[in-house]
């Protein structure tokens, strides 16, 4: 919420989460990857985000659970599309609904073709 509304409430919440999901990272390293690069994006000034993404989908994609990749990638689409960088988020994009129909998860592959930027 906090990236649609820059409102500082949810940067609060979110701080809070990640606080709380400290906890459980080592169970889903891939969830404490794209978390840090979620953060990263929304902060000013910070360096190497796209490399934070990077990161985050190569623990996705060794890890077993398919739908960890197309969160990975979905978010990496949107910080992509923020930078200006087409290609790169049309990519990501693609990856993400391929790795959705992998799963089974129609309606989200689905919601993809019909929200596309």
């Amino acid at each position: 919420m906090f990236r649609k509304t820059k409102k500082d409430k949810w940067k609060k919440y979110a701080n809070q989460s990640a606080k709380d999901f400290e906890k459980f990272a080592k169970w889903a390293p891939s969830h404490k990857t794209k978390l840090l690069a979620e953060f990263a994006s929304v902060e000013e000034g910070i360096e190497d985000v796209s490399h934070m993404y990077d990161s985050a989908i190569k623990s996705a994609c060794e890890g077993s659970n398919i739908s960890d990749g197309g969160l990975v990638y979905e978010t990496a689409s949107a910080h992509d599309l923020e930078q200006g960088n087409i290609t790169t988020a049309s990519h990501h994009y693609g990856q993400a609904h391929n790795s959705y129909l992998k799963w089974a998860a129609k309606c989200k592959a689905n919601h993809l073709i019909l929200h596309s930027f």
